[in-house]
């Protein structure tokens, strides 16, 4: 049987911002809320990540009022790089195989000569 997160539609989700952070919230009840902040993806506009970031809760969905926040658009420092003087970048991959290193290389080689994100 398909749960409730399953089943939503664009309808059943309300969606608006707590202060700068854009949300996604569904259902009644005592609120649960999913910190989304890691999603490759910024806001809550497609009901893909809401699903993905709610999926682990859907025990409690039928009870709960459950909520999704994400970042908002823009916080890159490589969407500003004229306020951006120095950055430490957090990669989570443990080892980069032949061709993440050569993307990195030719990456690093880029910045160290001015070039900027392409878009």
């Amino acid at each position: 049987m398909p749960s409730v997160v399953d089943t939503l539609s664009r309808v059943d989700i309300e969606r608006g911002t707590i202060g700068a952070l854009p949300y996604a919230a569904f259902g009644t009840g005592e609120p649960v809320v999913a910190l989304t902040g890691l999603s490759p993806v910024t806001g809550v506009e497609g009901d893909g990540i809401v699903r993905a970031s709610v999926g682990m809760l859907a025990g409690v969905a039928d009870r709960r009022r459950l909520g999704a926040l994400n970042r908002r658009a823009g916080l890159l420092a490589a969407d500003h790089p004229d306020v951006v003087r120095r950055l430490v970048l957090v990669s989570t991959a443990c080892r980069l195989g032949p061709h993440a290193r050569e993307l990195q290389m030719r990456v690093a080689v880029r910045i160290r000569a001015g070039a900027h994100r392409q878009r």
